[in-house]
């Protein structure tokens, strides 16, 4: 009988570990079909640039090291951008919305400028930089002019996508070994109430009053 508890308990274990999987897959969140995101249609004139008050040499310098792997694809080496170039690129955009107007619409000699145009569109960057950048411009003459910054309306972020899908799936192992701890105490009480009935107390006969002779 031992034996074919032992068998039941298996049973029921593996039953809880298959409730657990699909509960974890569900868990993280699927991902949605990004939205249309228009080419850049727009120019901006040559006789302005950047202003540095909002890209400086330090920021351009963490937005070449971001999007190095995009190189590939802006000098005509490879036919289309990289997971890494379009995640860097998504986090400049995010973080330093300037200096990638100041990559797409004035762009080093070296890179392919109808390339350049494209690669917001190519790697899912919502930022709407037709109407962000020239919020930026200053003239050339007077490169360290002020303009009012613009609130960052870009919707990426890894990193609390990252932490919803962790707490997802922590939740979903929690429940499941919840529930594979409720099916152990289970079985076992089964088990003690079984041998309990199979082995039953003995009953105890007092002794006669003055003793036993």
């Amino acid at each position: 009988m031992d034996r074919g508890m032992s068998v039941v308990v298996m049973v029921m274990v593996m039953a809880a570990v298959e409730v657990m999987v699909p509960v974890a897959a569900q868990a993280a969140p699927q991902a949605s079909p990004s939205p249309s995101i228009q080419p850049v249609t727009c120019s901006l004139p040559s006789t302005l640039m950047i202003s540095t008050n909002y890209c400086n040499s330090y920021d351009e310098q963490g937005m070449g090291t971001q999007t190095k792997s995009c190189q590939g694809f802006l000098t005509m080496a490879e036919a289309s951008p990289s997971v890494d170039c379009c995640r860097g690129l998504n986090s400049v955009a995010y973080n330093r919305t300037a200096c990638i107007c100041k990559l797409t619409f004035y762009p080093p000699a070296s890179n392919n400028a109808s390339r350049q145009l494209d690669l917001p569109r190519l790697c899912g960057v919502q930022t709407d930089l037709c109407a962000q950048c020239p919020i930026f411009l200053t003239s050339i003459s007077n490169a360290n002019g002020t303009n009012t910054p613009p609130v960052s309306n870009a919707p990426y972020s890894e990193g609390q996508s990252t932490a919803s899908t962790v707490g997802a799936i922590s939740l979903a192992v929690v429940f499941g070994l919840l529930l594979l701890g409720g099916i152990v105490f289970g079985v076992l009480f089964l088990i003690k109430k079984h041998k309990a009935k199979n082995n039953p107390p003995e009953n105890f006969e007092a002794p006669p009053p003055g003793g036993a002779f």
